[in-house]
């Protein structure tokens, strides 16, 4: 199928087949979304019964519906699906979201209404997204074809991808907490037509994604999106999480959107190959993006450790190394000026130990200090709650410094109700905050990668390895 999916980003209008005027049924949720979107198209709603929703007609035929019209969200029964399809063909339409459930996930029935869909999409040229998805989301455009509870997600610069929309659902309102935002969200499910590979590009032109993630549960075609991620990654750093590592995850990822996971090993393999960063954990893949996100790629490896507590510089001295990255070797020049500057009983030496009576002014020099040194590539800094100074003072001092330098710099802001109001601070200055030093080296590492596959000549790096595409279909 070679039509266009810009649609489904760019529409210059949207009709929901399926609207309706009860609250508590997805064709309401959807038709208000998009209302409450801000979303500047046209917007039309197709429903059983005419009236009125949102101070906007509900027409019963799809024919009535004026330009322009270029994308359709379905809201159906699972069986009228095919015959919605033939007249969203005849309307013109030629890109559909199926909200709809009930297709290959649950058996060899829906599994053969899915391929008649398909057939059908395929004969009339019509793209399909889903069905078992939930839509997608444009925070700048914005719009927003979902039926999630609002309010849209805050912008930001990471694109989601993802096979499972209520991973979306959790992943938006987790990140509210978290503070951080997106640029788009794409929902695939089935993916009986519309696959990761299609959109993975289409994502990655939008000028506000500064970092991709995928939440992946198989690949429809392992060649095509090797190359197709190949190119990305030489502009924009992509991340995946892929499961179903085991026998009972690939049991359940075929259960919930009929999904074939192929052998791990070759998965590996791909993703090294098209520079794609593969993260372990949910948890993983967001602190990895954040960083990607906010943070300036480091030149190298090496990392200096800034702290007022010797057992988490321990930790972070562990941690970077266990991602692939280097301790610092201090300048001579450096070393004097930490030596003149802190107390006699500090260790200068990197992890730099400026003990618990550590001011903001402290943190601030000593941070300066670290970064200036050519030896440095980035910095880790450890931050618990100083005894004799609120937290915020430290952050606002540092940050000052931070922006001075193209090099990165993560936090490990340890704590709780004794950092929060730190925690906000280097939000609002989009520096990206850890929990604990062992997440931080993590971030770093990743931006360590991210460095190596954005400057590197892919060419004869990425065809140094060879897979086995096939395996990865399983």
């Amino acid at each position: 199928m070679t039509s266009s999916i810009t649609p489904f980003f760019s529409p210059k209008g949207v009709v929901v087949i399926g609207a309706s005027t009860s609250p508590e049924k997805l064709g309401y949720g959807v038709a208000r979304n998009l209302i409450q979107s801000g979303y500047r198209g046209a917007i039309h709603f197709v429903s059983q019964k005419s009236g009125a929703l949102f101070d906007r007609p509900l027409y019963t035929n799809l024919d009535d519906v004026p330009d322009p019209v270029d994308l359709a969200i379905l809201i159906v029964p699972t069986q009228s699906t095919p015959q919605t399809i033939e007249d969203c063909a005849k309307r013109g339409i030629k890109a559909a979201i199926i909200v709809s459930s009930g297709f290959r996930e649950v058996g060899a029935e829906g599994a053969a209404l899915e391929a008649q869909c398909v057939e059908l999409a395929r004969k009339h040229g019509v793209r399909l997204l889903g069905p078992n998805c939930i839509g997608t989301l444009d925070t700048h455009l914005p719009l927003d074809t979902t039926f999630l509870q609002p309010p849209m997600p805050a912008q930001g610069g990471i694109a989601f991808v993802s096979h499972s929309g209520a991973f979306c659902a959790a992943i938006i309102d987790w990140a509210r907490e978290q503070g951080f935002g997106f640029s788009q969200i794409v929902s695939l499910g089935n993916q009986a037509d519309v696959n990761e590979t299609d959109v993975l590009p289409e994502v990655a032109k939008d000028e506000h994604t500064k970092v991709i993630a995928l939440y992946m549960e198989s690949v429809s075609d392992g060649a095509k999106f090797v190359q197709a991620a190949s190119e990305v990654t030489k502009h924009k750093p992509v991340i995946a999480l892929k499961v179903g590592r085991f026998e009972a995850g690939q049991k359940a990822a075929a259960s919930h959107t009929g999904a074939l996971a192929g052998s791990e090993a070759a998965f590996d393999a791909a993703f090294a190959k098209a520079g794609i960063l593969r993260a372990d954990t949910a948890e993983q893949m967001f602190d990895w993006a954040r960083a990607l996100e906010n943070c300036p790629l480091p030149r190298g490896k090496r990392m200096a450790i800034l702290t007022n507590a010797g057992g988490p510089g321990v930790i972070a001295a562990d941690s970077l190394e266990t991602n692939g990255l280097l301790l610092s070797q201090l300048t001579e020049s450096t070393l004097k000026a930490l030596t003149n500057y802190l107390p006699p009983s500090a260790s200068v030496h990197n992890p730099v130990d400026m003990l618990a009576s550590a001011s903001p002014d402290a943190y601030a020099t000593c941070l300066n200090l670290l970064l200036q040194d050519e030896n440095v590539d980035g910095a880790l800094v450890i931050l618990p709650p100083p005894p004799m100074y609120k937290t915020e003072e430290v952050a606002k001092a540092m940050i000052e410094v931070i922006g001075e330098f193209e090099k990165p710099v993560v936090i490990a802001l340890m704590g709780s109700t004794l950092v929060e109001e730190a925690r906000k601070t280097f939000q609002r200055a989009n520096i990206p905050t850890y929990p604990f030093p062992e997440r931080a080296a993590s971030a770093l590492g990743a931006l360590a990668n991210g460095q190596k596959h954005l400057t590197t000549d892919t060419g004869e790096h990425r065809d140094s390895k060879r897979i086995s595409v096939a395996r990865l279909r399983g």
